[in-house]
């Protein structure tokens, strides 16, 4: 652990190279929850005043000249308010990290670009939008957009299902689940009005919860959307929560960014809202090693409480890729598997774990000493797309979104499907399976789930974790 009044070792490197912001974004740690109204006071002494607090941490604005002063205020541990993020194609310059340019494997297009490519049809969409929807609400197969994509493989969310084993019946109607995105799109096709209320809530930006990305709207479709027809096939979520248990936080903007309080926030109130099971497909770096990151403390302090499962990110196939929270040993981390070439997605990010251990061995020594197999990502795989070999054609996932990438794949504009892959897209469908099991009292905690696969005869490797998940696994005894 942090000794008191230290700074994360991460952003103690990061404060040695850098001199260039003039402010940074900050959490504070404070250790010892009695003192919080002391510190806080303190902060403002020092002209960083709390923005906002989420568990036991502070967000501050100070000046780069203050970090030691706060790290100085007895009881308590800085951390980078680091950016998280959904991999997407925007630049965003940080300071610390400089530019990043983010991988486009999830979503390929600006919105400049989908502009351009579909703005002539938008007028002619948006008129026939609205009988389109109560077609699909009808559940009528959607006749219209002939057209195909010649460079992709369309696998729609009713076939890759299938792949996961699941029950006939996937009902949920107790265990409250919530997806932290980009939002979410409701009403949508695959949410029918009969569901009853969603939890909807926002951290980030308004207008409030709604999505205007679509990333959001695939996950949770994906996850624990309803059935409808489309023209590349049936979609189906994984589970179907009824009587209110469905949740969605936006924590991330419509351009895919968040930061490290954004989504503390949205973890905490997901926790009190009373979520069982947390679907979060982002990440981003590791802050030191899982004792001294933010994220991944806060899932070990729920880890009896709440099941997180979380995206290992798309920057395979090199080693040492996973990011913040997947790194986490008590997180059930997942990698993306294609439905069409039947093995590890090329572009799923490889284990053991954050490139903080790569760059710090004696940490990676220390903390495996402790947690042992559980800190080794990924954990599982499922469905996510590929392909698993450069100069493969692509296979992509088809759920519902809503915002600017419809379109992205399908080509059709405003008709609330699209397909996508990443590691994105293989967290949810996990999460819809690892709630049915805590449904029917298979599991209640991520390491019952790990568990199981262990169970069932699996051993675990940096690259694929235990392999794929499937629902008989989790019924083994």
């Amino acid at each position: 652990r942090c000794e008191m009044g230290e700074v994360n070792p991460w952003l103690k490197e990061k404060l040695k190279v850098t001199h260039s912001p003039e402010t940074l974004s900050l959490l504070v740690e404070v250790t010892d929850p009695r003192q919080a109204d002391a510190v806080s006071a303190e902060l403002s002494r020092l002209g960083a005043p709390p923005q906002g607090r989420t568990f036991n941490m502070f967000m501050v604005i100070a000046p780069l000249g203050k970090v030691q002063d706060i790290a100085a205020i007895r009881g308590v541990r800085v951390h980078y308010n680091s950016i998280k993020y959904i991999k997407s194609p925007p630049r965003l310059l940080d300071p610390l990290m400089g530019t990043l340019q983010l991988s486009g494997i999830e979503i390929p297009f600006t919105r400049e670009e989908m502009l351009a490519r579909f703005g002539p049809n938008l007028l002619t969409g948006a008129v026939t939008l609205g009988p389109r929807l109560l077609q699909q609400f009808l559940k009528i197969k959607t006749s219209g957009g002939s057209v195909q994509n010649p460079d992709v493989i369309i696998v729609p969310t009713g076939e890759t299902r299938k792949f996961l084993e699941l029950p006939q019946d996937n009902k949920m109607t107790r265990t409250r689940v919530c997806v932290l995105d980009t939002g979410v799109a409701f009403p949508h096709p695959l949410f029918h009005p009969s569901k009853g209320m969603l939890y909807l809530d926002s951290t980030i930006e308004q207008p409030a919860w709604m999505d205007g990305l679509g990333h959001g709207t695939w996950c949770t479709t994906c996850a624990f959307g309803d059935s409808a027809d489309t023209r590349f096939g049936p979609c189906q979520g994984v589970a179907d929560p009824e009587n209110g248990t469905l949740g969605s936080i936006k924590c991330l903007s419509t351009a895919g960014f968040g930061t490290s309080f954004s989504v503390l926030q949205a973890m905490e109130k997901a926790w009190k809202w009373g979520a069982k099971i947390v679907s979060m497909s982002l990440g981003g770096p590791l802050q030191g090693g899982v004792d001294f990151d933010p994220e991944c403390q806060i899932i070990e302090r729920l880890k009896d409480e709440v099941i997180f499962v979380v995206a290992a990110g798309n920057e395979g196939p090199d080693p040492w890729t996973i990011g913040s929270p997947g790194a986490s040993p008590y997180a059930i981390t997942v990698g993306a598997w294609s439905p069409v070439y039947k093995d590890l997605a090329i572009f799923s990010s490889r284990g053991p774990s954050g490139g903080w251990y790569k760059e710090h061995p004696d940490d990676w020594r220390r903390d495996y000493g402790k947690y042992g197999a559980a800190l080794i990502k990924p954990d599982v795989l499922a469905p996510g797309g590929g392909p698993v070999l450069a100069g493969q054609k692509a296979d992509i996932i088809y759920s519902g979104v809503v915002g600017w990438t419809d379109g992205m794949y399908d080509l059709t504009p405003l008709d609330l499907f699209e397909g996508m892959r990443g590691t994105s897209m293989s967290t949810p469908a996990v999460a819809g399976l690892v709630a049915l099991a805590y449904e029917r009292g298979l599991v209640k905690t991520a390491a019952q789930v790990k568990g199981k696969m262990v169970l069932a005869g699996r051993t675990k490797d940096d690259q694929r974790g235990y392999g794929f998940i499937t629902w008989p696994m989790l019924l083994g005894a």
